[in-house]
């Protein structure tokens, strides 16, 4: 699930409530590493969000590396024939559910 963040006591206070809501067993965070394998300024804010979530939830947090998510879900779009200008609302749902399968 995706949502908006707003502060990290609110954005806390959600993943709480998902994750009693829907008996959640583990936390799962998309890393987005450089194609190099090296971090960048993004991913080094990503890194600390998940050690507040490690220190704050009582279930797994782990990060999942992402650099190749965008990648197959756009060639996925191009061969279901789907217009550049029509791929971004499907881009981000495809992403999610290919980390979802790797998982």
């Amino acid at each position: 699930m995706t949502f908006r963040r707003r502060t990290i006591q609110k954005d806390l206070y959600v993943i709480e409530t998902l994750i009693r809501d829907h008996e959640i067993g583990e936390v799962v965070v998309g890393l987005p590493l450089k194609m190099n394998g090296r971090y960048s300024s993004q991913t080094d804010k990503i890194v600390t969000f998940c050690n507040f979530l490690t220190r704050h939830l009582r279930i797994p947090v782990r990060t999942w590396d992402e650099r190749l998510t965008t990648v197959q879900a756009i060639k996925i779009l191009k061969r279901g024939h789907v217009r550049r200008k029509n791929r971004a609302p499907s881009l981000t749902k495809l992403r999610r559910s290919l980390s979802c399968r790797g998982i």
